[in-house]
């Protein structure tokens, strides 16, 4: 033990790794495109206020809903490009075609509906999406305790299966 004392008071610490090191010899050498001096430099104070006024430019949109025709210079002229380029609306002219009773999602040959495997963050069943409507699969989300896919980590999976079994009264939507 008295040895262990000796090479402390010379050395000041026991083995390496056991004293911390110096502020200064932890610095290391900043890229370039970072900022110079210290940081709590260029950081403003905190007055609780905003850095300057609000002003207004846009107008809030309101809650109702009114039905009213648009100018025809604010119909876009072509569709949302992803749509354009899955063909979307000529997907649903070929179902709805091909569908005899004009039931789109549904399997005509074994008489009941057609499962869509929906690979995404999860499905939570909801009031508009009963877990009777659901069927479990594989869950590939880490943390989901055994769900197998019913249980959504963040809503996208549910709201993307919304869309994909929604029955609109408008046939002409979705």
């Amino acid at each position: 033990m008295a040895g262990a004392v000796a090479l402390t008071f010379l050395f000041g610490t026991i083995g390496s790794g056991l004293a911390p090191v110096p502020a200064a010899a932890q610095q290391e050498e900043k890229p370039p495109w970072a900022p110079q001096g210290p940081i709590s430099s260029s950081v403003p104070k905190d007055t609780g206020r905003p850095a300057k006024p609000h002003e207004q430019v846009t107008e809030c949109i309101e809650s109702s809903f009114t039905q009213r025709e648009i100018p025809s210079e604010q119909i876009l002229k072509e569709g949302p490009w992803a749509q354009r380029f899955l063909r979307i609306h000529e997907v649903q002219q070929y179902v709805r075609q091909r569908s005899p009773h004009g039931k789109v999602g549904w399997n005509d040959e074994k008489n009941r509906p057609i499962k869509i495997a929906v690979i995404d963050t999860g499905v939570t069943p909801n009031d508009h999406l009963p877990a009777s409507r659901l069927e479990a699969g594989g869950d590939y989300i880490e943390g989901a305790d055994g769900a197998q896919g019913l249980e959504d980590c963040d809503g996208h999976g549910t709201q993307v299966a919304g869309i994909i079994a929604a029955n609109p009264k408008d046939p002409s939507i979705g």
